[in-house]
């Protein structure tokens, strides 16, 4: 049936907070997100009741929202040659056979312990040596080790260079579509700053080298 007359105003209004104030998952104390009003009719009178709604911010589910990043750099240059990117539970290795990157059969690949397995792809790859279960890893192993980190430091310093855009290191807070876009840019920005100060060690070089002609030609 219809209602005739408009409902009659609230005598009072009563707020009900959440029996449980800490998220069951981090333990951490949810922040009130918005309020919830009804207006119920009792034989008291009419009330308003105010529910305050609390969602957890902070749900502690790892590598549920994160992304990751691979990158691809010349040995002899440190220049970035090309960039894939996935979510962050999906593996180095799974992410290096969805980016489809073909090396050259004379290249040689350098990757860490992430890509286990990438010689079956491209027989000249080295990964470091896994210390096999309930055994020590033999010394020449460590010494290869040691070899392939030392050769890898020029990955690893184009890594720090690239964190030194903190949009690349702290929480990601822009869209997550837009990622491969902004790391592109990013790693443009550092191509030419490397490519620059190629140049100039290159015409540092250069002087050098004809002063020593000159010295040469005058002894």
């Amino acid at each position: 049936m219809a209602r005739n007359q408009p409902q009659p105003e609230a005598d009072r209004e009563e707020v009900l907070e959440c029996v449980q104030q800490n998220c069951p998952h981090c333990n951490k104390r949810m922040r009130n997100k918005y309020d919830n009003y009804r207006t119920v009719r009792t034989l008291a009178g009419v009330i308003r009741l105010r529910l305050k709604i609390r969602r957890c911010y902070n749900s502690g589910k790892k590598k549920r929202h994160t992304l990751k990043a691979q990158v691809v750099v010349d040995q002899r240059t440190g220049k970035i040659i090309c960039t894939a990117y996935g979510t962050g539970r999906k593996h180095d290795f799974h992410l290096f056979k969805d980016s489809q990157v073909a090396f050259a059969h004379s290249q040689i690949c350098l990757a860490d312990s992430g890509y286990q397995g990438i010689v079956k792809l491209h027989s000249l790859s080295c990964t470091p040596s896994k210390k096999p279960c309930n055994t020590h890893l033999p010394e020449s192993h460590r010494q290869y080790n040691r070899l392939l980190a030392c050769w890898r430091v020029v990955a690893e310093h184009t890594n720090r260079r690239l964190k030194i855009f903190r949009i690349l290191v702290e929480r990601y807070r822009n869209r997550r579509k837009r990622f491969g876009l902004r790391f592109n840019l990013i790693a443009g920005l550092l191509n030419v700053r490397t490519f620059s100060c190629f140049l100039i060690h290159a015409r540092g070089l250069i002087k050098v080298i004809r002063l020593l002609q000159i010295e040469c030609l005058l002894a």
